[in-house]
């Protein structure tokens, strides 16, 4: 008799609808936290205002840590890398250099600058600077005023603010909760390809009411948002390829997706049936009339036998005109001749 095995699916079924769900929300390289959702203003859009908000900063490897952005401190952006068209999917992929750890395609393309590859050959395998922020957008279309999470690349927005901070110092407080300042911005819309996007211009920044500190209770930590993968995960992305299937191969795959009956249910009259052996019915092939043994034969019956393919020798027999005896299964239609096995006997008579 079987040990009975007790199941234990209490908690752990929930916990695997969560992980699902969980990863139904993930946009690409990013794992977004419930209720969060990516800023999307609409190509009609040409100017918003946002309020910008610091988040907790969990990566001990911060980009910007030598600016102040340790671990546990808060932070108005959480900068990274991506590579794309990784893999034969063309994924975009998170560079693991973005917290401090190894990244394959990086050092592939260092590797290829060693060997004095020209530069068009090997910056397809560059990453972009990009970065997360958590913003609050006023009188945004169809956006309502709660946290969003704010992905654009450096180029499209950061150097931008960059050239403000630099000649406006005293906006540098911008993303602070009791001192922030509201970013007036304009949207400049470009295309590529089929795809749509925006430049941020600033236009000023304005005063702002201030913030409850418990807000930050709320905004996401925007590093735990990246979705990392592993060295070895990336590797392989990176590597992957169509293996070629051989007919053998495919041949024995499909038969063994053939759904088998268990063997703990008793069969149906109908399935005893369809599991007898079928006949296999024999490939047609042209067939070559061949003689049968021959059977030991009196000897008046030999001397008779010899004397009627004698006559039939000088005769001209043959149905189709060839010479009888002598073009014995030399053409295609000596296999379907009536007179096939008297040929046969003429044709060893004269050898």
């Amino acid at each position: 008799m079987a040990k009975k095995r007790k199941s234990n699916f209490r908690g752990r079924i929930a916990q695997n609808v969560k992980r699902r769900k969980r990863e139904a929300s993930s946009v690409g390289y990013l794992n977004l936290p419930k209720d969060i959702k990516l800023l999307s203003p609409d190509e009609e859009t040409r100017k918003m205002n946002l309020d910008f908000l610091p988040y907790v900063v969990t990566h001990k490897k911060h980009p910007d840590q030598v600016d102040g952005a340790e671990a546990g401190e808060l932070w108005f952006r959480s900068p990274f890398k991506v590579h794309r068209d990784v893999g034969v999917n063309g994924d975009t992929i998170v560079c693991p250099t973005s917290i401090g750890k190894p990244c394959p395609i990086c050092e592939y393309m260092a590797k290829l600058r060693k060997e004095g590859r020209d530069w068009d050959e090997i910056k397809v395998y560059r990453a972009s600077p990009r970065a997360l922020y958590a913003v609050m957008p006023l009188s945004l279309r169809k956006h309502d005023e709660e946290i969003y999470i704010l992905d654009i690349s450096d180029f499209l927005f950061f150097n931008e603010l960059q050239d403000h901070l630099e000649l406006n110092e005293e906006d540098e407080v911008f993303p602070d909760i009791e001192e922030g300042k509201t970013a007036r911005l304009r949207l400049k819309w470009k295309s590529f390809g089929n795809n749509k996007f925006y430049e941020l211009v600033i236009l000023g920044f304005e005063d702002r009411d201030l913030y409850e500190e418990s807000i930050i209770d709320d905004i996401p930590q925007l590093d735990d948002v990246l979705n990392i993968l592993s060295y070895k995960e990336l590797e392989n992305k990176f590597l992957e390829m169509e293996d070629e299937i051989s007919d053998e191969t495919l041949d024995a795959e499909i038969e063994d997706e053939q759904p088998k009956r268990s063997k703990y249910r008793r069969s149906t009259p109908d399935e005893e049936k369809d599991d007898e052996p079928e006949e296999k019915e024999t490939p047609k092939r042209k067939t070559v009339r061949r003689r049968s043994a021959a059977k030991e034969e009196p000897e008046e019956e030999k001397k008779e036998t010899s004397k009627r393919s004698k006559r039939s020798k000088d005769s001209t027999a043959c149905p189709y005109k060839h010479k009888f005896g002598e073009d014995f299964e030399k053409f295609d239609d000596c296999a379907e001749c009536e007179k096939w096995d008297e040929c046969e006997e003429a044709n060893n008579e004269t050898k």
